[in-house]
């Protein structure tokens, strides 16, 4: 494992090499002619008391969206807060929200380390290729248009993208 392409903190591919996995996923997608799903998660209100708490609530957060993936599947730390998954191979949409489904009942689990409470929740966009988006900035766009959907709509929850959210 080169540690330049994996976050140091929670062991999760890093934002280069998650963006340059999912155009690869794009092209692989493309030919087998299947659907290729996009899952953003943003931590909401993320603020640890301490450095150590910040840390181990991502190393749980990472491990708790990876519990929900396949091995197929490329998780990945995109920013401070901000995660995704990149479902290849899917052949219906619900299997790309199980899996979205599968993280916002994950993260309504409090964190607990050494008697302490950490409760986090996340706001989730998902987008699909070749539903939604041609290529992969389309589709983090539309994934990140519907994550600040289920945002508004109070978070700890999912949304897909759909041409409605553009008129909001």
């Amino acid at each position: 494992m080169v540690s330049s392409l994996y976050d140091p903190h929670t062991g999760l591919t890093n934002a280069d090499l998650f963006n340059d996995r999912l155009v690869h996923a794009l092209e692989r997608t493309k030919r087998d002619d299947r659907i290729l799903g996009l899952v953003l998660i943003e931590l909401d209100d993320f603020a640890p008391e301490t450095d150590d708490e910040h840390d181990k609530v991502l190393r749980a957060v990472a491990q708790r969206i990876r519990s929900c993936t396949r091995k197929v599947d490329t998780a990945g730390r995109i920013d401070e807060v901000r995660f995704g998954v990149i479902v290849e191979g899917a052949t219906t949409r619900d299997h790309v929200t199980e899996i979205a489904n599968k993280v916002v009942h994950q993260m309504e689990q409090p964190f607990v380390f050494e008697g302490v409470r950490a409760e986090v929740s996340a706001s989730i966009g998902v987008s699909l290729f070749p539903l939604d988006a041609q290529d992969a900035d389309r589709m983090i766009w539309n994934a990140e248009t519907a994550l600040l959907k289920a945002r508004n709509a109070g978070g700890n929850l999912y949304r897909l993208f759909d041409e409605d959210h553009l008129s909001e």
